[in-house]
């Protein structure tokens, strides 16, 4: 049966229903799938086999739900009951669970732990490995069962945990074989990035992911090609499930026709559980923004209903979720709402369904100013894998993502398009951008600095910083920085550790502004910047040095807090050079990083003097904590306003903003200016440079859509 996929081609609203064993007991389908229609929900995925499967399988290792009656087949009254409503239904299997009996008889399916013993999960599941024969064989026979059972569905999808292996090392015979067949080493004993062996291991978990993905997508489409192939993954906004798991987005994308990255993550605990550490507010905007730039096919973000995590039956807030699921519309993916626990009636605080329907409302009636856009950046912050995890390692997050997202926050707070790229799209897409952010990227290849080379000296400008290139891309440090000709400088094989000194007393360190640098020109009343965390040393070759670092002084007894020699005299700490017919700024410490920890102005005018955005011709005049995200169609540039202000997290109220105003530089003739949301014209006041229209009041968002004669 050939039911067309025309629809994968229109931005779409979804769900992804996990249904509990308790679930199949009264599970009510006609309910569900007129919740499904009031949400205007284009298509869904629902757990159909594996460690909880919803119909009378036939397969052994199935394992049915207890509480489905006997005989009964809800997979099937969900199918038939969805297409009637003009709902695509797409079933789930998790092959990263595998059930008691399954593990009992293949005990050679089951991951082991390096004594033999198999991962156990509870009572009747352990953890699947990803070489095993229930992923590359049952699987199979799974995939077969519901196609031919059910010739409705629209696809496959095969979530939680089936792409990738999981924290640990799996002992079990595949992985033993497979590795030492590749590399003829063994494996190594525990999580050791000092490790060459443990080195190979990780390229090979990761050749063995893309491989397993692949093999996946093939097995469905040799038993029917017209069935969309789906996963679940995240991407480096969740630096610990990404290294562990071993997913690179780059490679996986290429074998799914619908792209689901997890958004669902707020808050966590510490592994210790003695504090709670929360995910950043962006993070669904990141994700949007960076995945587009890696596929032209479809993307969804998938939003938890609940309490990510633990709580997955207590709502999320409805003011945070409406801003999480507004990035994600306006940055051009889809959004996913993820029902942790069976259909909307049998949850038990149902205030959450309010934020998906007003959003999924509107992202309806005006789905034509989302249909066929594309961003307008030209401005990239670029993302390195590599640097995720061999630069990163067990540290990740603080080592290398939040050097991205600082300046990912600086661009937000002073309403800057960007788009974030794959460190080996440069080569690909650097043509498309003017400036170029190396945000800590340590790990790059002779090709990847090749590629930096080639685009500045075509004219493009690059700042980069800290140990930006002075690592291989498996993460061997290099003598000097291979990029050390472009920068004008030599490493001199060390780094200055800042905030505390060998006695561990806290110290404070700057970097100065020299008197004949203009540099920074925002740096009118005051020439010193605050610097922290370390300071690569190093000297100057063919560089114009712009910042120097200040000696390093204490900050305790107030009475003795002075540098002991003038604070001008200092290491060179960041340069600026010519380069064919670019320019590279070079700072030797992690300049976004510390941006997005303290967030001081300071900080803020140092980036943005040097990147010196034009922004397309547009500039918007409000407050930080209201983002603006640039899209153009064929016809219109539609500027997408996403309110956060309002408080702490959980974001729990959204205070409208008063007075919004957006000025046009550009060439370009604008015929009128309209605002989506209260759905009328915007006047345009004229000026002799420019254009400007003044938005009265944003509540949670709005489109303001400018209409171009072309």
């Amino acid at each position: 049966m050939n039911l067309h996929n025309d629809w994968i081609k229109s931005r779409m609203t979804s769900v992804h229903m996990t249904i509990r064993d308790v679930d199949c007991q009264d599970f009510d389908v006609d309910a569900f799938i007129d919740a499904m229609q009031k949400l205007h929900i284009d298509f869904f995925s629902f757990f159909a086999g594996g460690y909880v499967t919803t119909y009378p399988s036939a397969l052994e290792y199935q394992r049915i739900s207890p509480y489905l009656e006997k005989g009964k087949d809800l997979a099937a009254e969900i199918v038939t009951k969805a297409r009637a409503a003009g709902i695509v239904p797409i079933p789930m299997v998790d092959l990263g669970i595998l059930p008691s009996k399954a593990a009992k008889d293949h005990p050679d399916w089951a991951q082991l732990d390096i004594n033999g013993n198999m991962r156990v999960i509870d009572d009747e599941n352990v953890q699947a490995c990803l070489l095993s024969g229930w992923q590359t064989e049952y699987s199979a026979l799974i995939v077969k069962e519901l196609i031919d059972r059910y010739p409705q569905i629209g696809g496959m999808k095969f979530g939680g945990s089936s792409y990738g292996f999981s924290a640990n090392i799996c002992y079990c015979k595949n992985c033993r074989e497979g590795f030492y067949h590749a590399t003829g080493l063994s494996l190594p004993e525990s999580v050791d990035w000092d490790s060459d062996t443990y080195h190979e291991y990780v390229k090979w978990r990761y050749e063995q992911t893309a491989l397993r993905v692949q093999q996946l997508y093939e097995m469905v489409k040799s038993q029917r090609d017209d069935l969309i192939v789906m996963g679940n993954s995240v991407c480096f906004g969740n630096p610990t499930w990404t290294i562990s798991s071993s997913l690179d987005q780059e490679k996986m994308v290429e074998y799914q026709d619908i792209i689901q990255i997890e958004a669902q993550e707020r808050v966590f605990h510490t592994t210790n559980r003695d504090s709670l550490v929360w995910q950043s507010l962006t993070m669904s905007s990141e994700e949007a923004i960076y995945m587009q730039s890696l596929t032209d096919k479809p993307v969804i973000i998938v939003a938890s209903y609940f309490l990510a995590w633990p709580w997955r039956r207590t709502a999320m807030e409805y003011a945070e979720q409406k801003y999480w699921l507004y990035q994600i519309i306006a940055n051009g993916a889809n959004p996913m709402i993820n029902l942790s626990g069976g259909p909307p009636a049998v949850h038990e605080d149902k205030r959450g369904f309010k934020a998906p329907q007003e959003v999924f409302d509107f992202y309806t009636k005006y789905r034509n100013y989302y249909e066929a856009d594309s961003p307008i950046a030209k401005i990239a912050i670029v993302y390195s894998q590599s640097s995720l995890i061999y630069y990163g390692k067990e540290n990740a997050f603080k080592s290398y993502v939040a050097c991205l997202r600082g300046f990912e926050r600086v661009l937000l707070d002073k309403h800057i398009a960007f788009d974030i790229i794959s460190i080996s799209d440069l080569k690909k897409q650097g043509s498309k951008y003017s400036k170029v952010i190396l945000a800590n990227t340590a790990c790059m290849s002779d090709e990847d600095c090749a590629s930096v080379r080639e685009y500045v000296k075509l004219g493009g400008v690059v700042l980069a910083t800290a140990h930006t290139s002075l690592f291989d891309e498996f993460g061997k440090k290099r003598s000097d920085f291979g990029l050390s000709d472009l920068f004008g400088v030599n490493y001199l094989g060390s780094d200055k550790k800042l905030g505390v000194d060998e006695r561990n007393i806290e110290m404070q360190t700057y970097g100065v502004i020299p008197e004949d640098s203009s540099a920074f020109p925002s740096f009118t009343e005051v020439k010193i910047v605050p610097v922290d965390h370390f300071a690569c040393t190093f000297s100057l070759d063919e560089a114009e040095l712009i910042l120097k670092l200040s000696p390093t002084f204490r900050v305790f007894p107030e009475g003795l807090s002075y540098p002991m020699s003038p604070i001008m005299q200092g290491d060179a700490l960041a340069v600026k050079r010519n380069f064919g017919d670019g320019l590279v700024y070079y700072f030797g410490w992690p300049l976004g990083r510390e941006y997005y920890e303290l967030g001081q102005s300071d900080i803020c005018n140092v980036i943005m003097d040097v990147l010196q955005p034009d922004n397309n011709g547009f500039t918007v005049i409000g407050p930080k904590s209201v983002n603006a995200f640039f899209r153009e169609q064929k016809n219109r540039i539609n500027i997408h306003l996403v309110n956060r202000t309002g408080g702490d997290r959980f974001l729990t109220e959204i205070v409208p903003v008063c007075n919004i105003e957006i000025r046009y530089y550009g060439r370009e003739n604008i015929r009128r200016v309209f605002s989506v949301q209260s759905n009328r014209e915007v006047s345009i006041q004229k000026h002799q440079d420019s254009i400007s229209v003044l938005l009265p009041k944003l509540d949670d968002y709005d489109i303001i859509a400018f209409e171009i004669d072309r």
